[in-house]
């Protein structure tokens, strides 16, 4: 996924940012019950918004936060033609140091 960034400007210690994003996936997806199992595969289109901070705790070192949302909006269907997926919803919370050097 191509991913650009926006932070807003500011001077202080504290920082805010947003985050988009947009690409190709490669979706592979297994599902069972107890009389068949269904395979499906297909390339899909994705996309990837997010915000959140970082926080300078010493020159060169900040804390990173993020609340970040990734997207697969084309459904899958199955080859029996019966069975469809519904659009894919990943959230993560990041919580990290970036060190600059």
């Amino acid at each position: 996924v191509s991913q650009s960034r926006y932070q807003i400007p500011n001077s202080g210690r504290f920082r805010g940012f947003c985050t988009g994003g947009f690409g190709g996936v490669w979706d592979f997806l297994t599902a069972s019950s107890s009389e068949s199992t269904l395979s499906q595969n297909q390339w899909n289109y994705a996309f990837q918004l997010g915000a959140g901070f970082q926080y300078n705790l010493m020159p060169g070192l900040d804390l990173d936060t993020a609340f970040k949302t990734f997207i697969t909006p084309n459904p899958l269907l199955f080859s029996d033609g019966t069975s469809q997926v519904k659009t894919s919803y990943n959230y993560t919370i990041e919580i990290g140091l970036a060190y600059r050097f």
